[in-house]
């Protein structure tokens, strides 16, 4: 039998949005991700998942429960799911964090697994815990079909484990995970995984899937640059 994983990232933030530092600040979902996650519920409305899990945070958390209504489900909540803890970075701008701490920037930027951001975790960190629940949670449904609504960091981390990557390597490989886009994993047996599909966001507009931020740098490039995803 065959486990089925649907990763979900949240909709669009406010802190996505006005290209915050967000880590685990808990800002809500903007106007376009609310818009985002319905089109997702609607993408997914066919599904038959046995679980939902989301992290704890309300971004993740609301994306999860509009999805769920769909199907009956309670949203279970995680919060080992949640996102990188950015510490000090957190609420400020990609800009100010640039021009007033860049020794810090640029250590976050290389995605070093165990650079720790001042007063938040190192990627190792949030490695170690992410994917200790992620297969707790398989062990729980075995042959079900899962959906996790989480972070682009914590996605980043759960399909570098499952394709084999080592976090040394994090930096030699970048992607989008776009928000609302959809990631399907099959669990064949014990170790032995099928991709199915990887940032699949055929399901939202470009238009309401654009950021539009121009204002330092280019907001995709900034964030693939620091998490490996934009």
């Amino acid at each position: 039998m065959v486990t089925k994983i649907t990763l979900v990232r949240h909709g669009q933030s406010t802190g996505n949005a006005a290209e915050c530092f967000t880590g685990q600040t808990d800002v809500a979902l903007s106007p376009t991700g609310i818009e985002q996650a319905k089109l997702t519920a609607m993408a997914l409305a066919n599904e038959s998942f046995t679980a939902i899990y989301s992290s704890d945070l309300q971004r993740a958390r609301i994306t999860a429960q509009i999805i769920a209504d769909a199907h009956n489900l309670e949203v279970k909540e995680d919060p080992n799911l949640r996102e990188i803890n950015l510490g000090i970075f957190q609420g400020k701008s990609f800009k100010e964090v640039a021009q007033n701490y860049p020794q810090e920037f640029q250590a976050i930027s290389r995605r070093d697994p165990d650079v720790v951001i001042p007063q938040g975790e190192s990627h190792a960190m949030l490695r170690n815990r992410v994917i200790s629940s992620f297969n707790e949670i398989i062990s729980r449904h075995n042959n079900g079909h899962i959906l996790l609504v989480i972070h682009g960091g914590v996605i980043f981390h759960i399909n570098h484990y499952i394709l084999g990557i080592n976090p040394k390597d994090n930096f030699k490989l970048s992607y989008k995970i776009s928000n609302c886009s959809i990631h399907r994993y099959e669990l064949l047996e014990e170790a032995r995984w099928r991709i199915v599909s990887l940032n699949d966001e055929s399901h939202l507009p470009k238009k309401i899937n654009s950021t539009n931020i121009k204002s330092f740098s280019d907001f995709s490039i900034i964030s693939e640059q620091i998490f490996g995803c934009s």
